[in-house]
């Protein structure tokens, strides 16, 4: 958990762009959902639709409780990768951090 944050907060990733984010979506059966979209208000839609996933298309309606800040593409894929591995009350609270914390090691 800790190197996917260390891994946003790099600077290293110079010129690439920061418009992908990270989204959690509670489902109308209390599950969550884990995402990335680079459009967070049409994916919900989609979501909301049936036509964003099979998951979903069956607990609607969805609701977004958390969502990381813009990330580059490669950071959010991994950092939906280690949210999907938590446990399910560790899952809002590491998405809505993600990125904004300089706690490095701990």
């Amino acid at each position: 958990i800790l190197k996917a944050l260390e891994l946003i907060n790099d600077t290293t990733m110079g010129s690439q762009k920061k418009e992908w984010l990270v989204y959690l979506l509670e489902c109308s059966d209390k599950s969550l959902y884990c995402g990335v979209t680079n459009n967070i208000q049409t994916r919900l839609e989609k979501h909301n639709c049936g036509t964003a996933s099979k998951y979903t298309r069956s607990r609607r309606p969805v609701s977004c409780v958390a969502k990381s800040p813009l990330l580059t593409k490669k950071e959010a894929f991994q950092l939906e990768y280690q949210t999907k591995r938590l446990s399910k009350k560790d899952k809002i609270n590491f998405v809505s951090n993600a990125g904004r914390t300089n706690n490095k090691g701990r």
